[in-house]
């Protein structure tokens, strides 16, 4: 089983073309995201290396008053090592800060993929960002594939343990229109997620539903996340089962399970994880994936990289 295999995965759905801490840097600039070297193999010499990052740069004007004004900008990025290849979308736009919550204007970051959060299947990043057209938002993934010129409009709120927000975008060229709602609801140890995707394009329409919960308690969690993706007469089914264990402060055992069910087929993931945690965001990892189509070998993944 190559990387490639998961690419089935998501043609269905492009027929159209989380940060441990912020730095700080003051006057209202903050720096947040990931980057990660990921070293990826099937034990048997095939092998691939690949670079990720996905950083965010804000800023908030530092006024006491109930409105205020500031910005975003994201760059998420993929590269291939091995070959040079890389994908970047950028992310970003102009913000009104009210007592009520933040109005993003230009190209806001999907909603699905800052609101809704799991875990990597066997730590594969490429995987996850396969997967992530089933999984997560389909917007995010088409954008940082094909690279379109995409516009739009969020609104970010939140009242007491509840979060939600709204999202529109127009991506030119293919007139696509996407709208996303989500919201996360926190109670004692328990997190509610969920998520709603709704794309138009001139040929076809994709729905998406997302709906998860994860317990939490001392050194262990536990969640699950269910999908229902829709395009057209095509439908996708998705179930995440995951859980993980804090061995020590610094080491964290984890396990992961994704089932995928279409009129085609169905195929299940099955993933292992071991990431040691050092100094103020850095992190090793060790991940296994596996699946029960019988397509090939297991891979095996080694991962470095900084959360901030």
């Amino acid at each position: 089983m190559t990387y490639r295999s998961a690419t089935a995965i998501a043609a269905l759905l492009t027929g159209f073309a989380g940060p441990a801490f912020a730095l700080d840097f003051g006057n209202g600039f903050s720096l947040g995201g990931d980057v990660e070297l990921e070293y990826l193999t099937d034990g048997s010499g095939d092998d691939e290396s690949f670079g990720f990052a996905d950083v965010t740069l804000g800023w908030r004007s530092q006024g006491g008053g109930t409105v205020g004004f500031g910005f975003d900008l994201t760059a998420n990025t993929v590269a291939i090592l091995d070959d040079g290849d890389s994908f970047t979308a950028y992310w970003g736009g102009l913000v009104l800060t009210t007592s009520f919550g933040e109005i993003t204007v230009g190209n806001p970051r999907p909603l699905l993929t800052t609101m809704i959060d799991t875990p990597e299947i066997g730590g594969a990043g490429v995987y996850d960002l396969e997967f992530s057209s089933v999984t997560g938002s389909t917007l995010d993934f088409v954008a940082l594939i094909s690279d379109p010129d995409i516009y739009g409009i969020s609104f970010r709120g939140g009242a007491g343990a509840l979060t939600y927000g709204v999202s529109y975008h127009s991506v030119d060229g293919p007139d696509v229109d996407a709208v996303e709602l989500a919201a996360n609801y926190t109670f004692g140890n328990t997190l509610i997620q969920g998520g709603v995707e709704l794309i138009d394009t001139p040929t076809t329409s994709l729905e998406k539903v997302l709906l998860g919960a994860t317990q939490s308690y001392d050194r262990w969690s536990v969640g699950a996340m269910l999908g229902n993706s829709s395009q057209g007469s095509e439908t996708l089914t998705s179930l995440q089962v995951f859980g993980d264990y804090d061995v020590t402060d610094a080491l964290t055992l984890g396990a992961q399970l994704l089932a995928v069910d279409s009129e085609d087929g169905s195929e299940t993931y099955y993933g292992l994880t071991g990431e040691y945690g050092f100094g103020s965001g850095g992190f090793a990892q060790l991940g296994l994936l596996d699946n029960d189509s019988g397509s090939g070998d297991a891979l095996y993944n080694a991962s470095l990289g900084f959360r901030f």
